[in-house]
């Protein structure tokens, strides 16, 4: 079976040599997949924390309560006068 893996070198110092290693690929990609697993988390959490804030403060016209599509129109009462 063969396996893919990622190479690095390095000349040694004083010779001609050069200084080779190799890593499976699944081993270096896993930790990178991690990575952004969790950045994909984090953007996520604090994406609705935000919209919770908005939600809550009302900071947002389209995102109050207040202004909910669904709520009836807010009435006024009819002047007498008129």
């Amino acid at each position: 079976m063969v396996c893919a893996a990622v190479y690095g070198f390095v000349a040694v110092p004083l010779s001609d040599a050069r200084l080779v290693v190799g890593f499976p690929e699944a081993e270096v990609l896993n930790r990178i997949d991690r990575e952004i697993q969790l950045a994909y988390l984090q953007l996520a959490f604090f994406a609705i924390l935000v919209l919770i804030i908005a939600w809550i403060g009302g900071g947002a016209p389209g995102l109050s309560i207040r202004s909910a599509p669904w709520r009836a129109p807010a009435t006024r009462p009819r002047d007498a006068a008129t």
